[in-house]
């Protein structure tokens, strides 16, 4: 197993198999650095936080294929 940690302005170009990124709850994607993630995916992240709310609570998981659309196949958001 290879663990690579990577800083937030590089998250759409690292290419792995999950991406491991965290939610805090009331998070916005607007200046955060889930704003180039929301870009890549068309909006997924916008959309989970608006219909979702709990989605940042401490232990909550959602998970999902990029499909394609980033260096990452599968992303796996935590809340913290």
């Amino acid at each position: 197993m290879h663990i690579y940690v990577e800083t937030k302005e590089q998250l759409g170009k690292v290419a792995c198999d999950s991406l491991l990124v965290g939610l805090y709850q009331n998070m916005k994607v607007s200046g955060s650095y889930l704003e180039e993630i929301d870009k890549s995916l068309a909006g997924y992240v916008s959309e989970l936080l608006a219909r979702q709310p709990k989605c940042g609570e401490f232990g909550e998981i959602h998970s999902l294929y990029t499909c394609g659309k980033m260096a990452a196949k599968h992303i796996v958001f935590i809340g913290l």
